[in-house]
């Protein structure tokens, strides 16, 4: 669902009928540049152990040997 409205939103912006060839190039890649970071930071987000955005288990690891 999210390349789906990701896709509308990038063709929303190529029919604007913006005059300009540099201000409607401006505008897509910028709009593309956003949908590229927020894909790429959904998918670095599905596992939270791993990647460049990344949660340590090592607080959990602790809670859990205290616990148990």
């Amino acid at each position: 669902m999210v390349v789906f409205v990701s896709i509308v939103v990038f063709g929303g912006f190529l029919v604007l009928g913006v005059h300009a060839l540099w201000l409607s190039l401006f505008m897509v890649a910028a709009v593309a540049g956003s949908v590229t970071f927020l894909l790429a930071t959904l998918k670095d987000m599905d596992n939270p152990f791993v990647g460049v955005w990344n949660v340590s288990y090592a607080v959990m690891t602790n809670v859990a040997a205290r616990v148990g």
